[in-house]
């Protein structure tokens, strides 16, 4: 049997506000680029979210992806779905099968990384 190598992290970026702000996308990039820069981790480039309301294609892409890379760095953590949505309901089973929420202290940047389950 052999073992799948996952390699990176997907970026995870909206054109949608939130909080009725918006940061544009390139800022989005930089700082998720720089995150994954300092920690050591390999950037993948970011899966960039349809501007519809509810609409989290690429985010379930992004989950679905969870097999072959190591995790996905969001922007912020208004980016992920409300909950009873399909997308909320993909995210915490992907959640229970053991993917992990990582948060920083005074850093407000989500990583959801493969393997482990810690907050």
């Amino acid at each position: 049997m052999s073992s799948v190598i996952r390699e990176g992290y997907r970026g995870y970026v909206t054109s949608r506000s939130f909080f009725g702000e918006r940061a544009p996308q390139h800022v989005q990039n930089i700082v998720i680029r720089d995150y994954c820069r300092r920690r050591g981790f390999r950037y993948l480039l970011s899966a960039t979210e349809y501007a519809m309301e509810d609409c989290y294609l690429m985010l379930q892409g992004a989950l679905d992806e969870l097999t072959s890379i190591e995790g996905i760095v969001l922007y912020s953590l208004f980016l992920l779905p409300p909950r009873g949505g399909t997308a909320a309901r993909d995210l915490q089973s992907c959640l229970r099968r053991g993917c992990q929420p990582a948060r920083r202290r005074r850093e407000p940047r989500y990583r959801l990384e493969g393997g482990r389950q810690t907050i």
